[in-house]
């Protein structure tokens, strides 16, 4: 049997990649999304992420960047009046303030930042994605727009994008209406961590002899 793949049309897709129209089409989701956050956020998770080790499961780095991609951006934007929405299995969303807008964070395929790529999300999503695509009213309380912040892992360097999805099925992602290329983010962390080896020294253990 063969993997079914979606058909993807990416000339009626949205993709922004010039600087200028970046910075502009993120202040338009909301005035407090810059690059220079998302940056932040992955110099955050950078840091945060370095500190898996060798008896970690397979593939758990990526999982890693994810939780702390997630952790770190619903941080810094709390603090700037949006608010957190958590669902069943582990969805996790950041509301704008002005509750027209909710970010989720998802692994991507090797076509995260290349424009007319059929990108999608790396892993398959349940029906609340489905929903929250088709019929946000379900989890929102207005006709909220929904934007998913991918990324992939590519040598050193992580590509980014925030997109809006407009089909999804079987899992999947299938259609974008807008896709916003970010920065690149270069990062240090070696794809086998280094152990830690400490230096231990062997010696004899004095006994204390009671006296008669």
């Amino acid at each position: 049997m063969f993997a079914l793949t979606p058909s993807f049309d990416p000339y009626l897709e949205k993709f922004i990649e010039n600087p200028n129209e970046v910075v502009e089409a993120l202040a338009n989701i909301h005035g407090s999304l810059t690059t220079q956050l998302i940056h932040e956020v992955m110099l955050a998770s950078n840091s945060k992420t370095q500190h898996i080790g060798d008896y970690a499961p397979k593939n758990s780095l990526v999982a890693a960047w994810q939780c702390n991609i997630t952790i770190f951006l619903r941080e810094k934007l709390v603090a700037l009046g949006w608010s957190m929405i958590d669902g069943k299995g582990g969805v996790a969303y950041i509301l704008s303030p002005c509750k027209s807008h909710a970010i989720r964070v998802f692994s991507g395929n090797k076509y995260v930042g290349v424009k007319n790529g059929a990108v999608s999300n790396n892993t398959s999503k349940g029906k609340t994605l489905d929903n929250d695509i088709y019929s946000p009213k379900l989890s929102f309380e207005d006709n909220t727009q929904i934007w998913i912040l991918l990324f992939y892992k590519e040598n050193d360097v992580i590509r980014i994008e925030l997109s809006q999805p407009k089909s999804f099925k079987r899992g999947k992602v299938v259609d974008w209406d807008i896709r916003i290329k970010l920065p690149d983010f270069r990062y240090n962390i070696p794809d086998q961590p280094l152990k830690k080896v400490e230096k231990v020294e062997v010696g004899t253990v004095p006994v204390r002899r009671k006296k008669a």
